[in-house]
This record gives structure tokens, C-alpha cells and sequence, in this order.
């Protein structure tokens, strides 16, 4: 083709024809230019097919981790209810209001040292967020929503928890009496992936020190405060998951909204 064009301009300049050659000469490079241009344009339309399946990949991740993250944030919202249940009965029982054995209430005291928690599953978004392939999303407000959600604090009623439990509770009840584990067959899910099988069990009446009676539980005000404290901490965590839910669901929406 380029041979073609240059003999065709010799050919010209031969002939004397000067006005033509500088009309062909103009026409050539106005169809080197649309050449330049065209091939651009398809560089450009490549580039963006790329950066929209790039970012297709990264709204399904994305909805992917919402979709278990919701359904591991329900399990935690059924345990904490559970175990509201477990610390009102041991309250009314420690109030006399409800009348029970020693071993009915340790079923349902078992639970004071057991912890819910929740950790949003952060994988993708730190991902796109350190490679910046995050700026392939195409919508601004979902990524505002994104960096809102993923960099907010919301482990405060699950920390809390934790500090109370570990550095409060356990310490006493090590030297108060027996410890008494969780059962984990009683619980509403199966979100802890353990069984009481898991566990070795003791017979703690082959031990000199008699474990408490329910009268020593009744007349114990660290006791009952700690569970007072454990039941506020509990219903706490228990609204906090919901309204974490709601985010987690609103969000959601808002990515599938932008998958095709």
C-alpha cells in the first residue's frame, strides 16, 4: 500500500502536476489521521470492555462476600438471642423467680463465658482498594458506600464484650467454682462448628473442692451483676447485628444493582 501511494506521488511530480500532488498529498495524510484515529478508537473501545469486565469480576466478589457475610451476621443475631434467654432464666432463678434445680441453672449458666462475634469478610475490597482496581467501578456512589461500610467501626459491642468477659468475668469465676462450658448442642446454629464431642468432659465430684450450691450462686452479687452486665452486653451486640444486617442488605442491593 505505502509502495502504491509512492508511486503514485513520483508519478505526479513527473507530470508536472503540482496542484494535484499537494491535493493527493493532503488527502493521504487526512487518511493516515483517520487510520490514527480508528485504530484509537478501538484501543479506547478494548481497554474500557476490559475495565467493564474487571469490574463485572469485581461487583460479583463483592456481592459474593455481602451475600455469606449476611447469612454469618443472622447466625450470630440467633445466638445472641439464645443466650439473652439463657442469662434472663439465670437471673429469675438467681431471684428466686423462677425455681430450678442447681444443674438447670448451670445448663443455663454454662453460656457466661461464651463470646458471639463477627468479622466482615474484607478480602475483595482490601484487594481492589491496594491495587486501586477499585476505580473501575463506574458508579462513585456505590464506592462512597463501599469505603463507608468496609472502614467503619463496628467490632465497639463485640470488643466490649470480649474485655468484660476475659478480663472480668473469667478471672473470678476461675476461683469462684467449676467451670462450666458451653453446650454447644443446645445452641441455635451451628455457626461455633463445634459439638460437646469435640470435648473431653471431667467429673468434677472426684475433686476435694464441693463444687457452689444455688444458694452460693444467690448470694453472690458478683454473679448476679455479671450476668446483669452480660445481658446488657448481649442485647447490645444482638441490635448492633441487626442494624449491621440492614447495611450489609442495602449494600448488596446496590452492588447487584450494577451487575449486568
Amino acid at each position: 500500500m505505502l509502495k502504491f501511494f509512492r508511486h503514485v506521488r513520483q508519478q505526479l511530480i513527473q507530470e508536472n502536476k503540482m496542484s494535484k500532488y499537494f491535493k493527493y498529498a493532503i488527502g493521504e495524510i487526512v487518511l493516515v489521521v483517520i487510520g490514527i484515529l480508528i485504530a484509537l478508537q478501538i484501543n479506547n473501545w478494548n481497554e474500557n470492555r476490559k475495565q467493564r469486565n474487571q469490574e463485572q469480576l469485581i461487583l460479583n466478589k463483592l456481592a459474593v462476600d455481602l451475600q455469606n457475610d449476611i447469612k454469618l451476621v443472622n447466625d450470630q443475631i440467633t445466638n445472641t438471642e439464645f443466650f439473652k434467654e439463657e442469662f434472663k432464666s439465670c437471673l429469675d432463678i438467681l431471684s428466686s423467680q423462677k425455681q430450678t434445680t442447681l444443674e438447670q441453672f448451670n445448663e443455663h449458666f454454662s453460656g457466661i463465658l461464651f463470646m458471639a462475634s463477627f468479622d466482615i469478610n474484607e478480602t475483595t475490597f482490601n484487594s481492589i482498594t491496594e491495587s486501586r482496581t477499585i476505580d473501575y467501578i463506574k458508579n462513585k456512589q456505590l464506592v462512597d458506600s463501599l469505603n463507608t461500610f468496609y472502614n467503619s467501626n463496628y467490632k465497639s459491642w463485640d470488643n466490649a464484650q470480649k474485655e468484660y468477659t476475659r478480663n472480668v468475668i473469667g478471672p473470678y469465676l476461675m476461683e469462684f467454682d467449676y467451670n462450666r462450658y458451653p453446650n454447644y448442642d443446645r445452641l441455635k446454629t451451628n455457626s461455633s462448628r463445634f459439638t460437646n464431642n469435640d470435648f473431653s468432659d471431667t467429673d468434677i465430684s472426684k475433686f476435694e473442692v464441693k463444687p457452689k450450691t444455688l444458694s452460693d450462686f444467690k448470694s453472690d452479687i458478683f454473679i448476679i451483676n455479671a450476668l446483669r452486665q452480660r445481658l446488657f452486653l448481649t442485647e447490645g451486640q444482638t441490635s448492633h447485628y441487626q442494624k449491621l444486617k440492614n447495611k450489609m442488605e442495602r449494600l448488596l442491593k446496590q452492588v447487584q444493582s450494577e451487575i449486568e
